[in-house]
């Protein structure tokens, strides 16, 4: 597959194809979203691949103005690889991210070199030239490597990507993370590098700030979603609602500092437009005497119901939505129309969404903004219109800008995080409001209804085309639409035989739990064994050193099967994480000290998963108790 080859079978295989059939079986098995990026019509002409003067393959890639990049040597495209290869510094990478495939030369040099850790995460912007690739040279060997995992396309798609792949395990795997860029890629995509780059890491610090809670913040939020049980039970399913605004245009109402600029333009969208307000400008818009469609609330402290709905006369064709976290004071004092729903991709909440079913998953971020969006979304609304969502400080350092709610005043000279606004200038931000761009921007990426910013301030929400409210009201609100309250479905009519399905969830859960319990405490023996064997000097026969890695492996199997389950994996992923971040800054484990330091990571860990699962499951059995009185 290193072979040799001349310009003329250079040639050959790329105008019959040779290899582009057997590797296309490849990729389309292992990579099968670049496979589908690659069926589409590339430009053609841009590549010529041709042969190096010892005779393997090498490329040349043209850029608008004609004028060619070399993508490997034109002499000796293996030893310029191997040298490029030789200045990784392997034993500290699990994560290495190599911008352009190009032929492949350099890969097979990294490959052989990296430790059994590391991931290898090839990122090619030019599709055109990975497909005179897979025409021109066998790749199947690179392309079937457990280690190597391939994206490429538009920045979008490579964002998309690389986002869903540092989502899975991978995410413990950064802490050690390196980045090559090929000079091709360098100087024809530069941009496209670093803002894949930066995007990358804003989505790894996106999905720390979300699994960053600890063990007794999730019972929290698994206790006050059962609080609010006779709500779900009670209340109307998000499912019976996708789609009822179709082509309707909705304004999401955040409390930004820029909210004053437009907030009374509102009154004149009224019954034209869905209007869901968040809960910080609830008790501003009723002073101003403007109804709207859904109040919005996601944060579970019991300040949310103090500051923003205790002693609150609510109109009752307001819709309440809330995420099931709420303290139950907001759902059982709320005089209106309610909507429970859950956050989609976190587990629990997935769970307690399945077990009672609810069928009310949203997609939200860290914002009460976020559920306003994904409702939007998930009711058809298009365009979706933001206003009051600022993600900066204003030029006079307020936080929130409704009323009585200003919200803190900084100095803006101490700002520690900027964002760039409508003009591409940096303005002050802080760290959580980036979190929250960065979602958005996601979101957005993926969501087929235009997408309006009319905040009149504040940060760049790419993926947004900028309008004032005025012109959207001008532009979008000319017709009548039905109020939110009068499209909400009725409760569910089979709720007595939700609750007997719901006793028989917990339960069998409950049992799924034990199981995996029982399978930590034997890793801690296991653990504890394999200590002891150090203690004696470590493994003295071939005997002893097979029965070592076995149980290695064996652990390894246990805390992937305990991690793998996902209702007790969001009580576990910080545990496991920091665990995976002291493990990591070992590097290779290849000393008896660096083995011990690592067992000894190990054996806390899995005490602690065990003494979690004891934990959550005493909490399911004080919630069975409750369903059981209600069947």
């Amino acid at each position: 597959m290193n072979g040799r080859l001349s310009l003329a079978q250079i040639e050959e295989n790329r105008a019959g194809k040779g290899f582009w059939a057997d590797n296309l079986a490849v990729l389309v098995r292992r990579f099968p979203q670049v496979a589908a990026r690659l069926s589409a019509p590339q430009p053609a002409g841009r590549v010529q691949v041709m042969a190096a003067r010892n005779g393997l393959p090498t490329a040349v890639v043209f850029d608008e103005a004609g004028q060619e990049f070399l993508v490997h040597s034109a002499y000796h495209p293996e030893v310029e690889a191997e040298r490029l290869a030789g200045t990784i510094p392997y034993e500290k990478i699990f994560f290495l991210v190599v911008y352009g495939f190009g032929l492949g030369h350099h890969l097979r040099a990294i490959l052989p070199r990296l430790n059994q850790k590391c991931r290898l995460v090839v990122v090619e912007p030019d599709l055109e030239l990975l497909r005179a690739a897979l025409e021109a040279v066998d790749l199947r060997d690179l392309l079937a490597a457990e280690q190597l995992f391939l994206t490429g396309g538009t920045r979008a798609e490579v964002e998309r990507d690389l986002a869903a792949l540092v989502h899975t395990t991978h995410l413990f795997t950064v802490s050690n993370m390196h980045f090559v860029s090929l000079p091709y890629c360098d100087r024809l995509h530069g941009d496209f590098v670093r803002a894949t780059r930066e995007r990358l890491f804003a989505s790894i610090h996106s999905i720390l700030f979300e699994i960053g809670n600890d063990v007794e913040d999730t019972l929290t939020g698994l206790r006050q979603s059962f609080a609010n049980l006779h709500s779900i039970m009670a209340g109307p399913s998000l499912a019976g609602l996708a789609g009822v605004y179709k082509n309707r245009p909705a304004i999401v109402v955040a409390a930004g500092p820029s909210l004053q600029k437009n907030v009374d333009l509102l009154a004149e969208a009224r019954g034209r437009a869905l209007i869901l307000a968040t809960d910080a400008v609830l008790k501003l818009l009723l002073q101003k005497g403007i109804i709207f469609d859904a109040v919005l609330a996601v944060e579970r402290g019991m300040e949310t119901y103090d500051y923003f709905f205790r002693d609150v006369d609510i109109p009752p064709e307001i819709v309440l939505v809330g995420l099931a976290v709420l303290v139950p004071e907001i759902f059982q004092n709320y005089p209106g129309q309610k909507i429970v729903c859950f956050r989609k991709t976190e587990l629990v909440s997935e769970w307690v969404d399945r077990v009672t079913g609810a069928n009310s998953l949203l997609k939200v971020g860290g914002s009460v903004a976020h559920l306003g969006f994904s409702l939007a979304r998930h009711l058809g609304a298009d365009p979706i219109v933001l206003i009051g969502q600022d993600l900066a400080y204003s030029p006079e350092g307020y936080t929130h800008g409704v009323g009585d709610y200003l919200g803190e005043q900084v100095d803006l000279s101490r700002a520690e995080e900027y964002v760039l606004d409508y003009d591409g200038h940096p303005i002050p931000s802080t760290r959580v409001w980036k979190n929250f761009l960065t979602w958005f921007e996601q979101e957005i990426a993926q969501t087929g209804a235009t997408c309006i910013d009319a905040t009149e301030g504040g940060a760049r929400i790419r993926g947004t085309e900028i309008m004032t409210l005025r012109e959207v009201i001008g532009r979008y609100c000319a017709e009548e639409i039905p109020p939110l309250a009068t499209v909400v479905p009725g409760a569910a009519p089979d709720r007595q035989a939700r609750y007997a399905r719901l006793a028989e969830e917990i339960t069998v859960q409950q049992q799924a739990n034990r199981r995996l319990q029982k399978k930590a405490r034997q890793a801690v023996e296991n653990t504890r064994e394999m200590l002891r064997v150090l203690d004696k000097g470590g493994a003295k026969t071939p005997r002893e050193a097979r029965r070592f890695g076995k149980t290695l492996q064996l652990n390894d199997r246990y805390l992937i099967r305990i991690f793998n389950e996902p209702f007790l994996r969001v009580f576990m992923q910080t545990l496991v994480a920091t665990a995976h971040f002291r493990i990591n800054s070992l590097g290779v484990v290849d000393t008896p000290e660096k083995l011990r330091q690592s067992l000894a990571v190990q054996e806390r860990l899995f005490a602690q998963l065990f003494d979690v699962i004891e934990i959550v499951n005493k909490e399911l059995d004080r919630i069975l108790q409750e369903v059981k009185r209600s069947c």
